[in-house]
């Protein structure tokens, strides 16, 4: 299982319905470090959740913002199999009384504590989400390892650090417990004993009236495999990987670099893409790109 809590802003009870269960009500793309995309984004975990796609929201809201309300909301969302071939699974999440249900306390129980206590510190306030069973291929090992890695190619730059607790029984590691910031402060952190002197690097590449900048980071033998596992270019908007080629792409005979396909990374920042090459250029999945034009174009001035 997962756990993802916050000490953010935190919701009401009531407006559960229109926060966290909503769907299709609005655009966030005016919150440069947000990724949601008519309100679905959180919904993209669901199919991962186990079998049964079963998740726990709790919320309360943060007192700095409302004095007048100490209520915890919580609902739970599962997914539903049609009873015969001719339906489709439905997502329902729980009301009581066409309410969400919702109790008072001052706290509750439920951050991690010392390795290997699961919930143990109070949380006085925000969000905490529940994801069971979820299915994580290939990223199996302490949290602190292949997730922690994963996630910062993912998040190249992000808003906040992010803590990562591994609190499973029977796990090994030097620690359980990591801050990830993104891996461009990762690197950067790390500069000295992973990288080639003189990288990271930057350049600018125009595509169309769009300046995009590109970032390209030469590690030194054998260290690029605990930043990258296949990708050799990846493309961000937002500080979000959005897409990228495989190392192959540095083998092919008008790039010439196969010899170094395991030492160079390249970050292409997208963020200032124009929204219709955006949307030519990205799946909504953002775990691939278009083979289209656009793609073709950024190909081509990286030749």
């Amino acid at each position: 299982c997962y756990i993802i809590s916050d000490l953010g802003e935190g919701q009401h009870p009531q407006d559960f319905e229109t926060t966290f269960l909503s769907l299709n009500t609005a655009n966030k793309s005016d919150i440069k470090f947000v990724q949601g995309k008519w309100n679905q984004g959180s919904t993209g975990v669901l199919s991962f959740a186990g079998e049964e796609n079963f998740q726990l929201i709790i919320s309360k809201k943060n007192p700095l913002i409302s004095s007048d309300d100490s209520e915890w909301g919580f609902t739970l969302i599962k997914r539903f199999t049609p009873e015969d071939s001719t339906g489709t699974s439905v997502y329902k999440y729980l009301t009581i009384d066409e309410k969400i249900p919702s109790f008072e306390s001052e706290s509750l129980p439920i951050l991690p504590g010392k390795y290997p206590e699961p919930y143990e510190t109070n949380l006085n306030y925000g969000t905490f989400i529940k994801l069971y069973n979820y299915k994580a291929r290939g990223l199996y090992s302490n949290i602190v390892f292949d997730l922690y890695n994963r996630i910062s190619l993912l998040l190249h730059s992000i808003a906040l650090p992010i803590r990562f607790y591994e609190r499973r029984l029977g796990y090994i590691g030097h620690t359980f417990e990591a801050n990830l910031a993104g891996l461009s402060v990762r690197v950067a952190d790390d500069r000295n004993q992973n990288l080639e002197e003189g990288y990271p690097s930057s350049a600018k590449i125009n595509i169309g009236k769009s300046s995009l900048n590109v970032n390209l980071y030469v590690f030194k033998a054998g260290k690029m495999k605990n930043y990258s596992r296949n990708e050799g270019v990846i493309f961000t908007v937002n500080g979000q990987t959005h897409g990228a080629l495989t190392k192959q792409f540095f083998t092919r005979n008008e790039i010439g670099l196969g010899y170094l396909k395991d030492s160079i990374l390249i970050e292409i920042d997208c963020t200032n893409l124009n929204a219709r090459n955006r949307e030519q250029l990205f799946m909504n999945s953002r775990d691939r790109l278009r083979d289209e034009s656009i793609k073709k174009k950024i190909e081509d001035e990286m030749n």
